[in-house]
């Protein structure tokens, strides 16, 4: 017997552009950056895979801002159960140099794939969400930029047992 696969494709949520804000904390509300529903009654025991990507935009014109730590959670949603599978960080240091002088600017992508096994039960259809929880400015928070966008995500699901 054929194993069955399910393939989906998210969509964007939410772009974030925050400008001389300093650190941000969004955990009592996160901030949903993508989100993808895939259909897994078809399946037995399924296996879902998930990826995710954005772009991070970080930009100050001088050198009082060290860096920033962002804070992203992936959450499942299956049958009305909200769990948080995995949480991720991705940090921003600025180079090498005077940082007393120089501004730092820094495009760049953040992604993760991630095998959730855990679906050991038959379930419909399950929403997985990136969300942003914290974003932590390190130094003096002057005159940054920060957006995050294009954010895309995909499931890709098979039944483990025929």
């Amino acid at each position: 017997m054929d194993k069955d696969i399910v393939l989906s494709c998210g969509r964007e949520v939410k772009r974030i552009r925050e400008q001389n804000t300093g650190s941000l904390d969004f955990t009592a509300d996160p901030v949903v950056l993508a989100r993808v529903v895939i259909d897994t009654r078809r399946l037995n025991k399924p296996m879902v895979k998930i990826d995710f990507s954005t772009f991070i935009d970080f930009f100050t014109p001088t050198g009082n801002t060290l860096g920033a730590v962002f804070d992203f959670e992936l959450r499942r949603k299956c049958d009305g159960i909200v769990e948080t599978l995995k949480t991720y960080q991705y940090i921003v240091r600025m180079m090498d140099g005077d940082i007393e002088s120089n501004g730092f600017h820094l495009r760049d992508t953040f992604g993760f794939t991630f095998c959730d096994k855990d679906m050991l039960c038959h379930k419909e259809c399950c929403i997985y969400t990136v969300e942003l929880l914290k974003i932590d400015v390190i130094g003096e928070e002057i005159e940054e930029e920060i957006i995050i966008e294009d954010s895309s995500i995909r499931a890709i699901a098979q039944g483990i047992c025929s």
